[in-house]
């Protein structure tokens, strides 16, 4: 034999897999459902990391960040223009759509946008964003004008020119008519700012003018000097364009310095730059960030975690399989070494079959993810395009895990051969001893180790979110629903809305409201002068109806609450314990400019992510925009009632309501999509530990088939032989769940810290994952010893 290998060889090699159909695609099949996972989570992780790299400026654009709060004054960017040299260029943007409730109205029809942005115009010289239709830099902007996407396009006017259209929207009530001046194309899915509308930044001001009255804040609707004004946060985000080769540092130290000249009342802020690529992943502990999306960098490395443990189980299953396949090919081996085959000849051959089957694996792999794609972004509310993953740098590294599994599959089966002598490779044992029961044990206890640890992640998570949702909250979601009044002519009609509904024979109870709760974190801050000091003080603040307090059931630990006299003026309010504790009051006592009524229990005004903070709670009597309605439980009849009446009042109206409880679930939405996500994938581990022990115990009894045929001929019973075949995998199992377990316990306890208020790691979900464990191995092992075990002992001795 002077060639390594021949044709020859390669038509056996083919034909000893065909006559193993079954491990051939058990091997096929899982490696492929491995490296499928790999693509899945690559393509993911290459769509969260890829977040607002695309723009050519991105890396010199800049987030104004003051303290931990996103938002800022309308007049912080101009200042910044004008004192410092090294800023290019200043943009806001205001997410209208998440601040107000925003209905186009066409064709005698409503439609909810959920993306209407106001910006400033030089948005456009920061940011890439392609013209359809219109100027290529949109510099005509205006109260009247409106860009839309090429998407929005197509939905309201088909193949129509849209421009010069005009389009009636709804913002906070208020009716606005805007002509279409442009149209740009829609941003990839993994960009940060996302908008299918966009107008002037001086509709989000008016916009707030109006808001700001309505609340009772301003006595009369008047001209606000936005430009100029430094007293209060507005729903604004600015961001910087940066000159090159700025020094971000000493910028940031100039910021803070104007910032500090137009607000001498604060004398520790500060102003930081956030690079705008950082937005997405590295927001977490930032306020007000809903602006744009976010995501936790936290969730990618679970993420990337999972993916190498899937791959590991993918490819454990192979060497296992692989190697208890070997043990049945022993004479083959063994004759070719006894006809000449040298060392090199031998592991080439066992090479050469380790990667074709690896490379076939990739068929599977392909498939698998073109098919789970849809699926997970449908699942998991993800636009994530096959085609990222097609870059030659990720296909060179898909190659080079494919054929690195190949190498370490066919290295370990290829050492065997090579180190064992032709005459013990002829003598088949009837026990595997030494370090190949070692190897194959720890092959099998990975596998297992990977299934518990998923697992326990997966109940561990899945706990919290419930805990999240069914905590005591302070106040009583159940059955709660909340209606929007989202014209002007509804809102002007609330008295005797209320009034109707309350005569719903379902309705317990109907109040208006505004900034009604759960959580929210767009937060609002009350801005007042310390008499003593004279510093400014901002504290956070909600505005509640009179009424509100007594339909959510919050407690009034001392005082009382809003009344109809009372709540007319802004000066009487309530706060909750963590205030009174905080400034040191009590129920009847001046804080600052205020008369504290009552004393609240302390509830979540937010996510159980934060602690509980102090609070004031400031009365609201006149611009309600939404309903809060209890009901007795049957929640859909009283909607569809509420619908009929409010549609008899104004037939075109738009009616939108959902569930408090609803709304406290969207809260968490990040959470439980990272459970989802664990979830989804560990139970592709699962399939694949299945898969893989299915294998392997196939293989195994085969070769112990004269050895039960022997057991039973000398007396022992079926069960005595199905206990011998599965101790060994109750042991490895065993094994698998003292290495898991605390690995489990540390990973889930750093995972739960970022929760003020947390479940326990209960200790039966640990157990529950050990006995899972244990009833997988169990089932795919006695079914098949208990098969070998019937078997007619003189045919079991006959086997070759």
């Amino acid at each position: 034999m002077n060639a390594w290998i021949h044709f020859s060889d390669v038509k056996q090699i083919v034909r000893s897999l065909s006559r193993k159909k079954l491990l051939t695609v058990i091997n096929i099949l899982g490696l492929g459902i491995g490296l499928g996972t790999v693509i899945l989570l690559t393509t993911f992780l290459l769509h969260e990391f890829s977040y607002d790299r695309f723009h050519t400026k991105t890396d010199r654009i800049y987030r104004v960040i003051e303290g931990k709060r996103c938002t800022s004054y309308y007049a912080m960017g101009e200042a910044f223009k004008e004192s410092i040299p090294e800023i290019e260029d200043v943009c806001r943007i205001a997410n209208v759509s998440d601040i107000y409730t925003v209905i186009l109205s066409r064709n005698n029809e409503n439609y909810p946008i959920m993306s209407f942005m106001a910006v400033d115009a030089s948005l456009f010289n920061m940011l890439d964003i392609e013209m359809v239709l219109g100027p290529p830099k949109p510099n005509f902007f205006g109260p009247g004008n409106l860009l839309i996407s090429d998407r929005m396009a197509r939905q309201f006017f088909g193949s129509a020119n849209p421009l010069g259209e005009t389009l009636e929207f709804f913002i906070a009530n208020e009716k606005e008519a805007m002509h279409v001046s442009g149209v740009f194309k829609h941003l990839p899915s993994y960009s940060s700012f996302q908008a299918d509308f966009i107008c002037d930044i001086s509709v989000e001001m008016a916009q707030f003018r109006d808001l700001e009255y309505s609340l009772g804040l301003e006595t009369e609707k008047q001209t606000y000097d936005f430009q100029n004004d430094w007293s209060r946060h507005n729903d604004f985000t600015t961001f910087v364009l940066l000159n090159k080769k700025s020094n971000v540092a000493a910028i940031e130290k100039k910021c803070t310095e104007v910032f500090l000249q137009h607000r001498e009342d604060i004398k520790d802020g500060g102003i930081f730059l956030q690079p705008y690529t950082d937005m997405y992943l590295h927001s977490a502990g930032l306020e007000n960030i809903h602006s744009l999306e976010v995501s936790k960098f936290s969730s990618l490395r679970i993420f990337l975690s999972i993916g190498i443990l899937i791959l590991l189980v993918a490819c454990l299953n192979f060497i296992l399989i692989s190697s208890a396949e070997q043990e049945q090919s022993l004479t083959e081996i063994a004759c070719r070494k006894v006809n000449g085959a040298s060392g090199k000849q031998l592991v080439t051959i066992i090479l050469l079959k380790s990667f074709l089957i690896s490379f076939a694996s990739l068929v599977p792999a392909f498939l698998f993810t073109q098919l789970s794609l849809p699926l997970f972004n449908n699942y998991f509310g993800k636009e994530l395009e096959f085609g990222l993953f097609f870059n030659g740098r990720y296909l060179v590294s898909l190659l080079l895990i494919t054929a690195s599994t190949a190498i370490l599959a066919g290295t370990c089966l290829s050492i065997a051969a090579i180190k064992t002598s032709p005459a013990n490779l002829f003598q088949k044992s009837i026990k595997t001893r030494g370090k190949k029961t070692i190897q194959k044990s720890s092959l099998i206890v990975a596998q297992f180790f990977v299934f518990i640890l998923l697992f326990i992640c997966t109940m561990v998570m899945q706990q919290q979110m419930n805990y999240s949702m069914k905590k005591d909250m302070g106040f009583k979601t159940e059955n709660t629903l909340v209606i929007n009044l989202a014209t002007e002519t509804i809102k002007k009609q609330y008295l005797s809305l209320i009034n109707e509904i309350k005569k719903l024979p379902r309705v317990v109870e109907c109040q208006p409201t505004t900034y009604f709760l759960p959580p929210n974190d767009n937060i609002l801050f009350a801005s007042f002068k310390d008499p003593l000091s004279g510093k400014s003080i901002e504290q956070e603040a909600i505005f509640l109806a009179y009424g509100n307090t007594d339909l959510l059931q919050i407690p009034v630990v001392e005082g009382i609450s809003f009344s109809e006299s009372t709540a007319n003026s802004m000066e009487n309010i309530l706060i909750n314990e963590a205030a009174a504790k905080k400034y040191d009051v009590k129920a009847g006592e001046k804080l600052f400019h205020f008369n504290i009524l009552g004393i609240v229990n302390d509830f979540h005004n937010k996510s159980v992510h934060e602690a509980i903070r102090p609070l004031f709670i400031i009365p609201q009597s006149t611009g309600f925009t939404n309903l809060l309605i209890k009901t007795n439980g049957e929640n859909t009849i009283v909607s569809e009632e509420i619908e009929r009446i409010i549609k008899k009042r104004e037939p075109g109206f738009f009616y939108e309501d959902e569930l408090l409880t609803d709304r406290i679930a969207a809260f968490y939405k990040n959470d439980l999509q990272q459970a989802k996500i664990i979830r989804f994938f560990s139970g592709i581990a699962l399939v694949l530990a299945f898969m893989g022990l299915f294998g392997f115990v196939t293989l195994s009894l085969t070769q112990k088939i004269k050895e039960i045929g022997i057991r039973k001929i000398n007396g022992a019973t079926i069960a005595e032989i199905v206990f011998m075949l599965n101790k060994d995998f109750v042991k490895w199992v065993a094994i698998a769940f003292v290495i898991a377990t605390p690995i489990a316990y540390y990973a889930m306890h750093k995972w739960l810290e970022n929760f003020a208020y947390k479940t326990s790691l209960s200790w039966w979900i640990f157990a529950l994952a050990g006995i899972l464990a244990l009833g997988i191995a169990l089932l795919t092992v006695s079914w098949q010893s208990w098969r070998a075990a019937t078997r007619n002992p003189v045919v079991a001795l006959r086997y070759e």
